[in-house]
């Protein structure tokens, strides 16, 4: 019989049957990783409309992932969120650049490379 990756109880059948394909978890401990995920986003967006993600906030949510045994592969959006929230807040307070590619009229900017912009041939990226 199938056990949960988790909490490591016995599945039962319709858990067994239900996760074909997918790392093998209970009924109870989806819904725990569920409640944790939903939480934490939740946390994510009220911390970036009032000030901003800190580092003290991003190592809070690595903790509370880590400590809860939250799979990796039902992380990776949350993740990805919160670290694009963060180099928002670093762009916000300055600590980061911003790269950003500028289009201009040949000549405006000299020695800047002609591109193959198929709508537009006159334009040059610096």
């Amino acid at each position: 019989m199938a056990t949960c990756m988790r909490c490591n109880t016995s599945l039962n059948f319709i858990e067994h049957i239900s996760r074909l394909g997918q790392p093998k978890v209970c009924f109870t401990c989806e819904r725990q990783i569920s409640d944790t995920l939903q939480r934490l986003k939740q946390q994510i967006m009220q911390a970036s409309a009032q000030n901003g993600i800190t580092e003290q906030f991003r190592i809070y949510v690595h903790q509370e992932l880590s400590h809860n045994r939250i799979p990796p592969d039902r992380t990776s959006a949350l993740l990805q969120q919160l670290n694009y929230l963060k180099y928002l807040t670093d762009i916000r307070q300055g600590t980061t650049v911003a790269l950003v590619k500028r289009a201009i009229v040949p000549g405006v900017f000299p020695g800047a490379k002609k591109t193959s912009c198929i709508w537009r041939a006159d334009v040059t990226l610096y």
